[in-house]
């Protein structure tokens, strides 16, 4: 991993750092946002749909015409 401050990077491999209180400036924690990850899921499902009605179901590794019960004999 590399961290970037001030213009120079460290890489990190797990160890502790411990940051003196009167350099932190602030201390931010951020969430999920649940409403935005309702509208996320219902616009996938809902683009995966579209697609799906627009193209079919794929490659399904038939050949078209060939479904069906075999020809009967002669």
């Amino acid at each position: 991993m590399s961290v970037p401050m001030c213009g120079w990077s460290a890489a990190g491999k797990g160890e502790t750092v411990v940051v003196p209180g009167e350099f932190v400036r602030s201390l931010e924690e951020r969430h999920m946002a649940p409403g935005k990850t309702i509208l996320l899921a219902g616009a996938s499902v809902a683009g995966f749909l579209a697609a799906y009605a627009a193209f079919g179901p794929g490659a399904s590794g038939t050949v078209p015409g060939s479904g069906g019960p075999p020809p009967s004999p002669r």
